[in-house]
């Protein structure tokens, strides 16, 4: 629970991913990654490779996936930093949730770790009706909506580390639908990785090999390719470090890519790709230089520059990078020349520290061109800041502006952030008790963007694009931990769980305004008022 409300409501405090839920269980959204709509995008989960055809929303998948999410990048191998005990030790944590409409959430983690050896097993689980009984099977069955399975394992000895991890996770759940019963969703996925790195006494070979199967079927009024799904992915990254010369560090790397999707009978695509790259470090300037190398005979340049400093108080970091990659499936079968899709970023952060107080400013600048053509833009801005008012009093707050069209923009000009909270150990010389009150303000949005949460491609609204009301967010929680247990109860949405009061304190309000709606696939949201233990058992 604290897991799970940390990462959709802090990540933005720190300018790095926004998650915006269609459902308060987790199971649908969207993700707005470094100021850019998060879809068509591989990213990593440790080892673990996720095609982003259709895995554009991590939570999804839990917290042993989405706590180690990083976008995938053509020179960035997923190490984890973890240091192997010289110890035996076993850690079990249990990590379970109830509320609203059904909501239940189940969370088991086991790491066994001996000298120079890590073993971890997950498990995880998720059910939820919805506010409207949206996700209920139409066949009636209880089976969970979400449930993932994962083996860990990691070894280091004389300097060779090896890094593995496997992965099923299945998704099967009931779709809003017009019928007498809910449409169906059924999806299912297997990946594994395995990173090897040897040993740095002169030349360092890094090598991360990663397979990712997925098959899904949609069944519902409203969707028109009722069949099988398949997506079969392959990467291969090896990368050899050592050569300095002159003060200047330098890297060969290579990026070996196949991808093949059976989207119906009739569309079906598959590609090869590859990148050969050197990196170079100099100082504070870390270079990446290379080519992409298309099945389709098209051979692009790629570029990857990033400077960064640091003073006393102050650090500065900025990117700029030129890469390309295969379009998505739908943007395909629509015309079969817009195969190859070029994305050019740029990122500056600078960030400040004073005793108590962090600040900092971030802004984010793409474009998207498929063919020569411009088919998506954004510019971010975010502000945010972190203080310590008194004592156990702290307080975190950004503000985000963005422009950009609806292929990489969310469509939310403005995003205001906040969280008041208060930590106080041995409360009464019993407990450790915490309390956040948390929320958000979305403004100046609009209707133009329709990222489909199902295929995961950001599509334009045909129609005039709307200005939609503001929303504003209030959530609370409050824990207390003894000893290795920590005890939670929250309230998503505070107003609308208070609606009769919210609606005395603000007049022009009526019936129903507190309820939030993000996409307009699902119904809109309600409260969700749950209660949660998390318990750590060590040996």
């Amino acid at each position: 629970m604290r897991l799970l409300n940390s990462f959709l409501f802090s990540s933005l405090l720190i300018g790095q991913t926004y998650n915006l839920p269609f459902d308060w269980s987790g199971q649908f959204g969207i993700s707005t990654v470094g100021g850019r709509l998060f879809w068509n995008s591989d990213w990593t989960s440790g080892p673990l490779l996720f095609d982003g055809t259709y895995t554009h929303y991590p939570v999804r998948y839990g917290n042993a996936i989405s706590a180690l999410f990083q976008p995938a990048g053509t020179h960035l191998i997923p190490l984890t930093i973890y240091q192997l005990p010289d110890t035996t030790s076993t850690t079990t944590i249990l990590d379970y949730e109830r509320g609203d409409y059904n909501y239940d959430r189940l969370a088991i983690d086991a790491d066994f770790k001996t000298p120079g050896r890590s073993v971890g097993l997950h498990g995880f689980k998720r059910s939820y009706a919805g506010r409207e009984g949206q996700f209920f099977h139409p066949k009636g069955n209880t089976s969970p909506l979400q449930q993932t399975f994962k083996v860990d394992y990691r070894s280091e000895n004389k300097g060779w580390l090896i890094d593995a991890s496997t992965a099923r996770l299945v998704t099967e759940l009931g779709l809003p639908d017009s019928g007498a019963v809910n449409g169906l969703l059924e999806d299912e996925i297997l990946t594994a990785g395995i990173i090897t790195r040897s040993p740095g006494e002169k030349l360092q070979w890094t090598s991360h090999f990663a397979l990712f199967q997925q098959w899904r079927r949609i069944d519902a009024s409203w969707y028109g390719d009722r069949k099988k799904q398949f997506i079969s992915r392959r990467m291969w990254k090896q990368e050899l470090d050592g050569f300095n010369i002159e003060g200047f560090s330098t890297s060969l790397g290579m990026d070996l890519n196949t991808q093949s999707i059976s989207k119906t009978d009739t569309v079906q695509r598959e590609i090869d790709w590859a990148v050969t790259y050197a990196r170079v470090k100099w100082k504070r300037i870390n270079a990446s230089f290379g080519g992409s190398y298309f099945s389709s005979d098209e051979t692009y340049r790629n570029i990857s520059v990033e400077y960064s400093n640091s003073w006393k108080f102050l650090s500065i970091n900025t990117e700029f990078s030129e890469q390309y990659r295969p379009t998505h499936i739908h943007i395909w079968e629509a015309n079969h020349n817009d195969l190859i899709e070029r994305f050019i970023r740029g990122v500056l952060s600078i960030n400040a520290e004073f005793k108590n107080v962090k600040t900092g400013i971030n802004y984010y600048n793409g474009v998207s061109k498929i063919n020569s053509v411009e088919r998506g833009y954004y510019s971010t801005v975010e502000l945010f800041n972190q203080l310590v008012l008194y004592k156990q009093l702290s307080f975190k707050g950004s503000y985000s502006l963005q422009k950009g069209n609806f292929y990489l923009s969310d469509k939310i000009g403005k995003k205001i952030q906040f969280q008041l909270a208060y930590k106080k150990e041995h409360f009464f010389n019993r407990f450790d008790l915490s309390a956040n009150l948390y929320g958000e303000g979305l403004l100046n949005r609009k209707e133009s963007n329709l990222l489909s949460p199902l295929d995961g491609v950001s599509l334009e609204n045909a129609g005039t694009s709307l200005n939609l009301s503001d929303i504003w967010l209030l959530n609370f929680d409050v824990s207390a931990t003894i000893s290795t247990m920590t005890i939670t109860w929250s309230v998503r949405n505070i107003l609308q769980a208070i609606e009769p009061f919210a609606l005395k304190m603000f007049p022009d309000k009526q019936e129903g305004d507190f309820l939030i709606q993000h996409n307009s696939t699902f119904p809109p949201m309600g409260r969700l008022v749950s209660f949660g233990i998390h318990w750590t058992f060590k040996d």
